[in-house]
Formats: structure tokens, C-alpha cells, sequence
């Protein structure tokens, strides 16, 4: 079931971060303590489920690392404290996202 995840995504989104649409790598830097950042990476979307066939998403490591445990609720905190102090930027990321914000 796992490849066929992987196989839906590629045939979906390409080999691309699902998230930052970056392009994906498989490469190995020879140290098992270096990773390369753009390298394929599974996570889950909402850390507090398992890893399941609803909750697999394919991402890179550099965002897989930056997203740690990070859940719903605390991305909303952080929107509604970055609307209080940059109004600007918060409208000019809520047109991006505009479908969010209906």
C-alpha cells in the first residue's frame, strides 16, 4: 500500500515536496548524520494520528524538520498573532491562500 502512496503522489504532484513544491532528491552525503535537505521524506500531516494511508504526506527533509510536531491549532495561533503584528503581510499571504480564508 506504501508504494502505491508514493506511486498516486508522483502521478499527482510530480516528485516535488508536497508542501514547498521544491523537486525531491534520493541523494546520499556519505554521513549517516547529514542529510541532504532536499531529500524524499515521509511525514505525517497531523503528528498527533499515526502514519496512516490519510495522514502520509511525501515532503522534503528541510520542511519535514522545520514542521516537527506541529499541529492545526498552533498554525492558527501563530496566523492570528502574525495578523495582530504584520496586518500587510498576513493580507498578502491570506490572497495567497485565499480558498483558506472563504
Amino acid at each position: 500500500k506504501f508504494l502505491s502512496l508514493i506511486k498516486e503522489h508522483i502521478k499527482k504532484n510530480g516528485f516535488v515536496c508536497e508542501v514547498t513544491n521544491i523537486p525531491l532528491t534520493t541523494q546520499t552525503t556519505g554521513d549517516r548524520k547529514k542529510y541532504n535537505l532536499s531529500n524524499f521524506s515521509v511525514d505525517r500531516l497531523d503528528p498527533s494520528i499515526g502514519y496512516n494511508e490519510e495522514n502520509i504526506i511525501f515532503v522534503s527533509w528541510e520542511f519535514n524538520k522545520r514542521k516537527k510536531d506541529i499541529n492545526l491549532r498552533d498554525c492558527f495561533a501563530i496566523l492570528k498573532l502574525y495578523k495582530k503584528r504584520y496586518p500587510q503581510k498576513y493580507e498578502n499571504v491570506k490572497q495567497e491562500f485565499k480558498e483558506l480564508f472563504i
